[in-house]
């Protein structure tokens, strides 16, 4: 029994003496700045080089292209990428302590080199950004962008952006990493079930703006579709409404349709409501419509109704009762959506201070650090 301990012992003590002096993994957020400096930098793209050269071919012939010259992409895109994949994979390894990167990510999606912008986009979801405390803040540097906005369509869509994805497959398997790390990230998306790379992609085209048009038609379809999941149908809507175009006509008519139905989900129906008062401001009958939904049953439509009217110069006084009593909602969602919006009317909200206090106590932390920001937002106006 005795030299069994002392077996064990020892075999506890080679092992902590191997973890100790093999490599230390990148674990610690002062690691950031030189992980940022591998997985961003911008040293010639090879595969841009062979994108190039088959442009040029006439179109019956861009499909084939000199051994000569897809061996010599392949072996210099493996040397130039292979350290930027180790400090992208090293990123992500860090998980939420990777947060402090996230400004540096975000503007790395506008990068002129395609693998940076694939290996960004990847980063941000596997980390969660969008669960940053900072994150809304942080993504207006995408406003107006249009190459952020085509990764993330393309990540969004899964398709493959990468016209010579296919010869360099055939190089190896390195090169098959690397292509399908960061041309094609690993984003198929299952629409029946939640998926935390769809939130965020949904999130951070909402932030581009007008330079998201591209993603509209793919938008307005998970909008309408049932089979999609409810919390990504409100967040494709939501970003419906971010994206200000003169085209919104196409979109109007589905939202009016959308919040009007009854059988319609709630939270589908008050992100309609938001999004129909930003589309539509100078149309008469939009108050008339979020006024009537005002007071429907589900509280999610209501808070959506009392954030469209705000946003249409609707008086507090007439807001501030429906957004007071939804702090109480048994729905966690919709306590945090009433506080969101208070938030957003600022001093003018100064009245619901009491009920927002009275969030700093709730048994869901997620509502107590809502309420933290919104009392900052009301007392800073």
């Amino acid at each position: 029994m005795v030299a069994a301990g002392a077996a064990a012992l020892g075999l506890i003590a080679v092992l902590a003496m191997i973890y100790l002096l093999a490599p230390s993994r990148i674990q610690a957020p002062e690691h950031l700045d030189a992980l940022l400096d591998t997985a961003l930098r911008q040293p010639p793209f090879y595969c841009d080089f062979v994108n190039r050269q088959a442009s040029r071919m006439p179109p019956g012939k861009r499909s084939w292209i000199p051994t000569w010259l897809q061996s010599y992409a392949a072996k210099k895109l493996f040397k130039v990428d292979s350290d930027r994949l180790a400090a992208f994979s090293k990123l992500q390894s860090l998980g939420t302590n990777a947060w402090p990167a996230i400004p540096a990510l975000l503007a790395a999606l506008d990068s002129s080199n395609p693998s940076v912008r694939g290996g960004a986009v990847h980063a941000l979801i596997v980390i969660h950004a969008d669960k940053a405390p900072a994150f809304d803040r942080l993504k207006t540097v995408l406003a107006g962008k249009t190459r952020p906005a085509q990764i993330l369509l393309d990540a969004l869509a899964g398709h493959n952006n990468f016209q010579l994805g296919t010869f360099l497959m055939k190089r190896g398997p390195h090169v098959v990493e690397v292509v399908t790390g960061y041309y094609r990230p690993p984003l198929y998306l299952p629409w029946y079930s939640p998926s935390p790379a769809a939130r965020f992609i949904l999130s951070a085209l909402a932030a581009c703006g007008r330079g998201a048009k591209s993603a509209m038609p793919l938008l307005r379809r998970m909008a309408a579709s049932h089979e999609e999941d409810v919390l990504l149908r409100a967040m494709a809507i939501s970003a419906l409404g971010e994206i200000d175009l003169s085209a919104h006509n196409q979109t109007v008519p589905l939202l009016r349709r959308l919040l009007r139905d009854s059988g319609e989900w709630p939270r589908v129906r008050g992100a309609a409501a938001a999004s129909l008062a930003r589309l539509a401001p100078n149309d008469a009958d939009v108050p008339v419509l979020l006024r009537h939904v005002l007071h429907d049953q589900a509280g999610a439509v209501r808070v959506g109704a009392a954030e469209g009217l705000w946003r249409l110069k609707a008086p507090a006084g007439e807001l501030l009762p429906v957004l007071t009593a939804a702090l109480n909602h048994k729905l966690v969602s919709v306590r945090c959506a009433s506080l969101r919006v208070l938030a957003e009317m600022g001093g003018a909200a100064r009245p619901a201070k009491p009920a927002v206090e009275a969030k700093l106590k709730d048994r869901s932390e997620v509502v107590r650090r809502q309420a933290a920001l919104t009392l900052k937002r009301i007392a800073a106006q």
